[in-house]
C-alpha cells in the first residue's frame, strides 16, 4: 500500500489504525475493516495505483 486514510472520530483514533493498517498486507487490512461496520477507508496500492473505497 503507499496510502490509507481512515475516518474516525478522532485524529488520534484515525492515525493509530492507519499506521497498523499499513502495516498489514492488503487482504488483511481491508478484512479487517470489512469487519468494523461504521468504518470507513480508503487505500491506494503499488498495483497500478488501485484505489479501494470501503464505505
Amino acid at each position: 500500500m503507499i496510502s490509507v486514510t481512515v475516518y474516525a472520530k478522532d485524529a488520534i483514533t484515525a492515525d493509530g489504525y492507519d499506521n497498523a493498517l499499513m502495516a498489514m498486507h492488503l487482504k488483511d487490512a481491508i478484512a479487517f475493516v470489512e469487519s468494523r461496520k461504521t468504518w470507513k477507508l480508503i487505500l491506494y496500492t503499488t498495483r497500478k495505483m488501485a484505489k479501494w473505497l470501503i464505505p
